[in-house]
């Protein structure tokens, strides 16, 4: 199976360490979680947050984590202007379906 890429566009947003896995909360409710081994990179934008223990696991499994500022410099206009959500390419949509069919939904 191909590793995702998550993206962490939203302000609020964290992605923790959860049994043995990452977990993304916003507003202090979990909205996502994923094998740590499935992910490859972590894109972070702006305000959004990763805990260290995050980052430990990230790294032990070989992903890539990034920063972005939500700044002007060096990015398109309205750049800092991210949508309130999180979003992946296209292999996440792929990893729900899955997850889904497993789960028998």
């Amino acid at each position: 199976m191909k590793r995702l890429a998550l993206y962490l566009t939203q302000p609020d947003a964290r992605l923790t360490r959860d049994s043995g896995g990452l977990a993304v909360s916003i507003d202090g409710k979990v909205s996502e979680k994923w094998p740590s081994a499935d992910i490859a990179r972590v894109l972070v934008f702006g305000n959004a947050q990763v805990t260290t223990q995050a980052l430990a696991l990230l790294f032990s499994v070989g992903a890539s984590v990034s920063f972005f500022s939500s700044t002007r410099h060096g990015s398109a206009p309205g750049a800092h202007h991210w949508a309130a959500r999180l979003c992946a390419d296209a292999n996440l949509r792929h990893y729900r379906g899955r997850r889904a069919a497993r789960a028998g939904g």
